[in-house]
């Protein structure tokens, strides 16, 4: 933005120079002009010789003024442009928030015919994932599929139009995604992360959503502990917990310990 507005401030400035040096070549021809008319009339040649190399001048003059006139013109024009480009890009911002919100708006309403079914469940899918040893370590992802096969009708279109949400952010044109990705964030509970970790790696899953959800860093807000397993983690870029510096230690310290206990 800046150096767009270096540029105008410059082609600016060259309109003012030439527009100086063009009043000042009127003015010093013109005095030239007048010193003419004041010779004797023995001197009539000298005068319509030098009103002839007057005529030449004011000819060059008449095209510096025309290439003055014509860059006003192109200054014009690209002033225009900008001012509709400008025009555009601010309606198209304007276009993706009110559909951006909308959608964020749907997605707090099927949040609140749901949560019970999250705050049901919470306490069965945290204790199955409790850390104890290699054994345990497909169990959670095993619960959570039972979990959304028995409450798939419920909770279904809630996963769905939350990978839409993200997917409609990736895909849009504007700048600071993560800022709008950061407020849709913000809607979800400790609760729903938590679901949401397990549902993107599920087989319900499909990837796609965990391929959004890293790229907008979604688990920053999530707290880990020993009661996430690292087989589970590890299926995460770390980039998906920002900068949780918490979370990124309980992950070192759930490798220390796994390498012990191999």
């Amino acid at each position: 933005m800046q150096y767009k507005r270096n540029i105008e401030s410059a082609i600016l400035l060259l309109i003012i120079i030439l527009a100086i040096i063009a009043l000042m070549m009127v003015y010093v021809h013109q005095l030239g002009y007048n010193d003419s008319t004041i010779t004797t009339l023995g001197k009539t040649n000298a005068i319509t010789a030098e009103k002839g190399q007057f005529g030449d001048s004011f000819g060059g003059l008449t095209a510096a003024l025309s290439a003055l006139t014509l860059i006003i013109v192109i200054f014009t024009g690209y002033t225009q442009f900008k001012s509709m480009q400008d025009q555009s890009k601010s309606l198209q911002q304007q276009n993706f928030e009110n559909t951006f919100f909308k959608m964020v708006d749907l997605h707090n309403q099927m949040t609140d015919e749901i949560y019970k079914i999250f705050t049901k469940n919470i306490s069965k899918l945290r204790t199955i994932v409790h850390f104890n040893g290699k054994e345990n370590t497909k169990k959670s992802l095993d619960q959570y599929h039972l979990f959304y096969e028995k409450n798939e009708k419920q909770i279904g279109h809630y996963f769905r139009n939350l990978y839409q949400v993200l997917k409609f952010l990736s895909n849009a044109e504007i700048n600071n995604k993560q800022f709008y990705a950061d407020i849709f964030r913000a809607q979800f509970s400790s609760t729903e992360l938590v679901f949401l970790f397990f549902h993107a790696i599920s087989k319900y899953g499909e990837g796609k959503l965990k391929e959004r959800i890293e790229e907008f860093a979604f688990f920053e807000p999530l707290f880990l502990d020993e009661s996430y397993l690292l087989d589970d983690i590890k299926q995460y870029d770390k980039k998906v917990f920002g900068d949780n510096i918490a979370s990124k230690d309980v992950i070192e310290q759930l490798e220390k310990k796994s390498i012990k206990d191999s």
